[in-house]
């Protein structure tokens, strides 16, 4: 069962969203795509992330990349190791505050470096886009991954009756403008039809009121050697994978303002610490 700071998390994002009709509607999510791109949300961190926390910021191929560290690591050699933090936000949102402290979380918990980069986001088509770092961990958004752009799976249509944060719709078209001229299946674009063996040890977050769900699922079944089709619920822990689903959470429940998130915030720093080469 949910905590009580969970319920009443979710009754407020409910009473605030209302509902997700213009994320049904066609038109309408064309629309914010193009109010977004046209009218770019601010992408610069908050003023503070933490006493303990410093922001630096550097271009690469002229788009920004923020590192986030702590203040013991600035006294520590150049060569840093650090973690690629690429946010969610259906490929045409940017950075929301939420992300950002996360990051100096992990910062403080981990030592390492988080670096954030303002990514191009659709309707630029971004599925081929250049790798922006080498030899760095990666964070992405994997507290409720799209892995499969196509949102056709049975599961996922199930899911979304009972999701009133995302929409199939709206998924699929800002999907559709991620992959360009690749096919929506294509790797590049829906990661779920990729190769797994050289995957590195994966944490993964899931909410059964979350349509992607679904594809948190599936990926777990394909990691196991099941059906990739296969989409039956429950956590699961292997050398190769942590796969986290809870009773009643929402989207990306991890990064919310309850007991449950707050849980799935230290495990991401746990998680971290404990595959860390130091």
């Amino acid at each position: 069962m949910p905590s009580v700071s969970a319920s009443i998390v979710t009754l407020l994002i409910k009473w605030f969203r209302l509902n997700n009709a213009a994320q049904e509607d066609a038109e309408a999510s064309r629309q914010d795509i193009q109010n977004t791109y046209t009218r770019p949300q601010d992408h610069r961190p908050p003023s503070s992330l933490g006493s303990n926390i410093t922001i630096d910021r550097v271009d690469v191929q002229e788009w920004p990349l923020y590192r986030i560290s702590t203040t013991n690591s600035q006294s520590k050699s150049q060569q840093r190791k650090a973690l690629l933090h690429i946010h969610g936000g259906s490929f045409y949102k940017e950075i929301y505050p939420q992300h950002w402290k996360l990051a100096a979380q992990i910062a403080s918990e981990t030592g390492l470096d988080v670096l954030i980069p303002i990514y191009p986001l659709v309707p630029r088509p971004v599925a081929t886009a250049q790798k922006l770092a080498d030899g760095a961990l990666v964070d992405s958004n994997s507290a409720s991954p799209l892995l499969d752009c196509a949102v056709d799976h049975p599961e996922a249509l199930r899911l979304a009756k009972i999701d009133f944060w995302l929409g199939v719709t709206g998924l699929r078209i800002s999907g559709k403008m991620f992959a360009g001229d690749l096919p929506i299946k294509h790797p590049l674009v829906s990661p779920l039809y990729g190769d797994m063996d050289k995957l590195p040890p994966l944490l993964m977050f899931g909410g059964p009121r979350d349509l992607l769900c679904a594809d948190a699922r599936r990926l777990k079944s394909k990691l196991l050697g099941k059906d990739v089709d296969e989409a039956l619920a429950g956590s699961v822990e292997t050398d190769r994978l942590v796969y986290v689903e809870k009773e009643g959470m929402l989207h990306v429940w991890p990064l919310l303002p309850h007991s449950e998130g707050a849980e799935g915030r230290k495990m991401i720093s746990f998680f971290v610490n404990k595959h860390l080469e130091r």
